[in-house]
């Protein structure tokens, strides 16, 4: 039978009248709802109640490329991030996370904290490259804590139904938490304790989530690439001497960032041909683990994956193990 407890049902409603434009989704009987919106039909909703409230944004662009934020007023963000000239370009759908009831159930802390936990629990999951850096976490009351976990747990619903797994696991694709958490079959405080294995953390991660969770030296071994790296406070470093895998096994938009990279590191020196092979001359930083990764293996990779210490141990075992020590 394909409705088993725990199921949960989302509702859709097409603006227009059609499925691939404006949306919006909510799971009956919740308190949020989530307006999909592709980059070109922004301006249509200029003027709508819906997207002038206090709500958390998910940017998402080709490749697994995702964005979070937060925002008073959702759609002048939106707006902002659209903006030809100081917008970010790689985007070409956003969802927008706001209250559905008549009075606005959101407020600037709910948002920023919803924004905090989303973050550490999408680069945590690794299946989309987060660029940004870590989100300030704002003090929340232990009784409204438990009010933005379950608004936490209907955003990860939303967001799988619209089909962008940011918080499942890149390796097997289950959720960040468990099913049970999700359908309900354990109890709410337990939901809550999982996030808190992210959330207390925070202290770490906000300072340095880089150096902390990884002080080692990194490397990344595929095919015939060779690079190490480090995790510093505004993105990822690979050190001089990494050799670029020989084969270019990239497509689209990542092809065209791959091709972009290597001629501007070519013509300042960064990049060096040597016996046909492109090689780090300068030490390198990147905007993210994976951004290196996929620079490095010239091919489309996981960062959190394909990194590893001295001992095989891959950067998201390493958050993984963090997280256990930190909660035990």
């Amino acid at each position: 039978m394909l409705r088993k407890s725990g199921a949960k049902r989302i509702q859709a409603w097409f603006y227009d009248d059609d499925p691939n434009g404006i949306k919006v989704s909510e799971v009956p009987n919740t308190t949020i709802q989530a307006v999909f919106i592709p980059r070109n039909s922004l301006k249509d909703l200029k003027g709508e109640s819906e997207v002038e409230k206090p709500g958390i944004y998910f940017l998402f662009g080709e490749d697994k490329e995702a964005y979070i934020g937060e925002a008073e007023v959702g759609y002048e963000r939106l707006r902002q991030h659209a903006s030809p000239s100081t917008g970010k370009s790689f985007w070409d759908v956003a969802v927008l996370i706001v209250s559905n009831a008549s009075q606005d159930q959101l407020d600037k802390v709910d948002v920023k904290y919803l924004e905090h936990i989303s973050y550490l629990a999408a680069m945590r999951s690794g299946t989309y490259d987060i660029n940004q850096t870590v989100p300030t976490k704002p003090f929340v009351r232990e009784f409204r804590r438990d009010d933005l976990t379950d608004i936490f747990n209907v955003i990860k619903v939303l967001l799988g139904g619209l089909g962008f797994s940011i918080f499942a696991d890149a390796s097997n694709g289950i959720e960040y938490e468990s099913e049970a958490v999700q359908s309900g079959d354990i109890p709410k405080i337990e939901a809550e304790q999982a996030i808190e294995k992210v959330v207390q953390v925070e202290t770490h991660l906000s300072k340095d989530i880089k150096s902390v969770i990884v002080e080692d030296v990194l490397y990344c071994k595929r095919r015939d690439a060779y690079a190490t790296g480090k995790y510093v406070s505004d993105g990822f470093l690979v050190y001089k001497g990494a050799l670029l895998a020989s084969e270019q096994q990239l497509e689209g938009a990542k092809l065209k960032r791959q091709q972009d990279h290597i001629n501007t590191f070519l013509a300042n020196g960064v990049l060096e041909i040597k016996d046909g092979r492109y090689v780090l001359v300068q030490d390198q930083i990147f905007s993210s683990i994976s951004a290196a990764a996929v620079f490095v293996t010239q091919r489309r990779s996981s960062g959190t994956s394909e990194w590893k210490d001295k001992n095989g141990i891959t950067a998201r075992n390493k958050i993984d193990q963090m997280l256990s020590a930190e909660t035990k």
